[in-house]
């Protein structure tokens, strides 16, 4: 069997579920038998401050957590954006939230793909569900360049796994999942 394997970064503010969008992924992978490796970091702030996440889903044995090239970016503000698009490999994709990303850049041989997250989130109930607006967007952005990699139903259950104490939240946040892959780029 081949290797597949997705490296991913994932940049925001505080505030905006960068952290929780990577474990949420984390353990999406975990449920489809995948090997997994998740590396938080954020600043010292409760809300605002810089946040960013890189992972590693694998179908083979990580030897390395550490991802200094990605082959998605994930990006939801313009920070992210400039601190990180360099470390996007070529032909790679990078997912960027239009909504507080509107200027252009040159692409250097990626896909890009321009969703306006925060927009939807606000449109379904609650600006802090544009993260999985964007997991939605990214399941769909997986699936279609390495199939059965990951499911919408890992997706739910990593949701669960994540926030288990709020309940109330996981249906909003599963619709934002639905919304994000409803996406037409």
């Amino acid at each position: 069997m081949k290797n597949i394997t997705s490296k991913i970064i994932i940049g925001g503010f505080g505030g905006q579920g960068i952290i929780t969008l990577g474990k949420v992924l984390a353990y999406a992978g975990m449920e489809e038998k995948k090997y997994v490796s998740c590396l938080p970091f954020y600043g010292a702030e409760m809300r605002g401050g810089y946040a960013f996440c890189t992972l590693v889903i694998s179908t083979e044995e990580i030897s390395s957590p550490v991802v200094s090239k990605a082959d998605i970016g994930i990006f939801m503000d313009k920070l992210s954006l400039e601190n990180y698009k360099e470390r996007i490999e070529k032909n790679g994709t990078i997912l960027i939230n239009s909504s507080l990303i509107k200027n252009k850049f040159p692409h250097r041989n990626l896909t890009v793909v321009r969703i306006p997250a925060t927009e939807l989130a606000e449109k379904i109930g609650d600006v802090r569900v544009a993260n999985m607006i964007a997991a939605g967007a990214l399941l769909k952005i997986i699936q279609s360049e390495k199939k059965n990699f990951l499911s919408i139903l890992s997706l739910q259950e990593g949701l669960k796994r994540v926030l288990p104490q709020k309940p109330e939240l996981l249906d909003l946040n599963k619709r934002a999942i639905e919304e994000g892959e409803a996406i037409q780029p």
